[in-house]
């Protein structure tokens, strides 16, 4: 998708307005969390962090704070290479902090550890965790 970052223009607050002021492929995904309860992240964790692809993203949901979505939870999933889950900590503080704020359930991580290879993650038993979460939720 073609996504760009929030400029931090306050547009989405003026006025007899709601949403972003930019027009590229959020759209669909404003589309789709308006219809949400659930929103469930997933990313590979490359340098500490979810993607910057999925941080633009992320970034842009302000834009729905004068609207919120009917979201009620949100999980997040992680890949890395790294063999500690610590890698991702700076996400999970990121998701923690949204739920926080958006007063949305936190229903959790799961992080599939040492995975770099393709394959690497067939048979992992972070994928029974990541099952399990999506049975919860």
């Amino acid at each position: 998708m073609n996504i760009s970052g929030c400029m931090g223009c306050g547009a989405c607050f003026e006025k007899d307005r709601s949403g972003c002021a930019q027009k590229d492929d959020m759209e669909q995904i404003y589309e789709a969390l308006r219809e949400a309860d659930t929103l469930v992240l997933a990313s590979p964790v490359y340098f500490f962090n979810v993607t910057a692809q999925l941080k633009l993203a992320v970034d842009r949901i302000y834009a729905l704070l004068s609207d919120m979505p009917p979201i009620k939870r949100m999980a997040l999933l992680m890949t890395c290479g790294a063999k500690a889950e610590k890698v991702g900590d700076a996400a999970v503080a990121m998701v923690e902090n949204l739920c926080a704020y958006s007063k949305w359930e936190y229903a959790g991580t799961v992080t599939a550890t040492s995975v770099t290879n393709i394959g690497d993650i067939k048979n992992h038993a972070a994928l029974e965790k990541a099952a399990a979460l999506g049975r919860e939720i």
